[in-house]
């Protein structure tokens, strides 16, 4: 299964409520980890901080990725906002139609360990 796949399961699970995962790189290959959402409302996200960890000990987190279960996968304004505070690209599907959409921050830096 391919990390898009998984990431769409997981999206029409968590569906009418946002999905949240992380896209991690273990050598070479993307890989998708799904996440909890803490966010109260259905069209909001919040990556459980014990998720985050334990993707982060696994391998280094490359992309986070979301659903827009009850809309286009059109990133809004408060996408592009948190994209750029997570100096993350941002991947979003739409769990009912399959349909992608992705931003990125306009300065992305890589976190120096």
């Amino acid at each position: 299964m391919t990390w898009r796949e998984a990431a769409i399961s997981h999206a029409k699970l968590m569906a009418p409520n946002e999905s949240c995962g992380l896209l991690i790189d273990v050598a070479g290959d993307t890989i998708y980890v799904a996440c909890r959402n803490l966010a109260d409302d259905t069209d909001h996200f919040i990556i459980h901080p014990a998720d985050w960890a334990k993707a982060e000990d696994q391998a280094d987190i490359i992309a986070i990725v979301h659903s827009h279960p009850n809309q286009s996968p059109e990133p809004s304004a408060m996408d592009r906002q948190f994209c750029e505070r997570s100096q993350l690209p941002w991947h979003i599907v739409n769990p009912a139609d399959g349909s992608w959409n992705y931003c990125e921050p306009s300065k992305l830096v890589k976190a120096v360990r």
